[in-house]
């Protein structure tokens, strides 16, 4: 019976949006353009997802997670892929909501319509750490060209400009913009250098860009550059030799919480009477949904620390 209402609600709230013409994309897209704060800086588009402000409850980190989702979609040109997202996040909602009621467990619908719209944004945040190893790649072969072509002709503007063709994007755009406004805006190339520092959450590219602030006094100090941009090589030979191991924190977590989740099949096996109580009794069904939402923490927490490994400044 349960199943049936909920192939008539869905049934229901289709007819309605089909009457009415109702394009659930673009619904979504006013929704999200009208609660998108501020336009965001050259920055804040290039910066790392890994925002470093401590915001406490619940609803401060399913902000946090929207956020980081649309910072990831935007520096991989994919924007307009959020949408899609939101949508597939409310669907996984309603399914979570479907599957409480098919249950007739209202606690557990209320875990699984959190725990499962997350789940577009979790796959979106682990796409982060491919972005993360290209933008370096790209960072080591740009620096590397442009620092050849400076150690050559004392001139960082002629050696970016000589080189900007080889450089793809994302970087290809900040460097476009330091030629724009040493130009166009001013000639002071140390300011203009210290504003491209910021373009990029990145610390070996903000130590290259500092130490070429300071071969503009001394130009001895332009043969430092090349054991600076040797880092990201080094970056690179250490994420390439743990390799898996990376993840092998979150493969645990993922294979614990399946074992955890078939915690009721293996009760019912034990014994029926034990399965009677989990599920139709309020305190099993509570503790039900407090076994899921374990589940759905661990996992959230896991995806959010793993993370290629990244250079530190001491």
């Amino acid at each position: 019976m349960n199943i049936l209402l909920v192939i008539a609600f869905t049934l229901a709230v289709y007819g309605v949006f089909k009457i009415n013409n109702i394009k659930l994309l673009e619904m979504a897209e006013d929704i999200i353009q009208s609660t998108i704060r501020d336009s965001k800086s050259i920055q804040a588009l290039i910066v790392s997802t890994s925002l470093t402000e401590k915001r406490k409850g619940v609803f401060s980190n399913v902000q946090q997670i929207f956020d980081e989702t649309r910072l990831i979609l935007s520096v991989t040109n994919r924007s307009g892929l959020f949408p899609t997202l939101c949508l597939a996040s409310v669907g996984l909602l309603f399914v979570g909501l479907a599957i409480g009621g098919i249950t007739n467990n209202p606690f557990l619908a209320l875990v699984l319509s959190g725990g499962l719209s997350l789940i577009p944004f979790w796959f979106v945040k682990l796409s982060e750490n491919n972005y993360q190893n290209e933008l370096n790649d790209e960072l080591e072969t740009a620096l590397s060209i442009i620092t050849t072509s400076y150690i050559r002709n004392n001139n960082i503007s002629k050696a970016i400009e000589e080189n900007l063709h080889h450089i793809n994007p994302p970087v290809q755009g900040i460097f476009e913009t330091f030629l724009v406004e040493t130009k166009y805006i001013s000639s002071s190339i140390p300011d203009a250098l210290l504003r491209l520092s910021t373009r990029i959450n990145n610390t070996i590219f903000e130590e290259w860009c500092l130490e070429l602030i300071a071969c503009q006094d001394n130009r001895n100090l332009k043969h430092t550059l090349p054991d600076i941009v040797g880092k990201f090589g080094n970056v690179r030979m250490v994420n390439g030799t743990l390799g898996v191991d990376i993840y092998e924190p979150l493969r645990e977590l993922l294979i614990t919480s399946g074992i955890l989740l078939c915690f009721p099949v293996m009760i019912y096996m034990l014994n029926a009477d034990w399965f009677y109580v989990l599920t139709n009794v309020w305190i099993g069904k509570f503790t039900m949904a407090c076994q899921v939402l374990v589940v759905f923490i661990g996992i959230n927490a896991g995806i959010r620390i793993t993370k290629p490994i990244t250079y530190e400044r001491q």
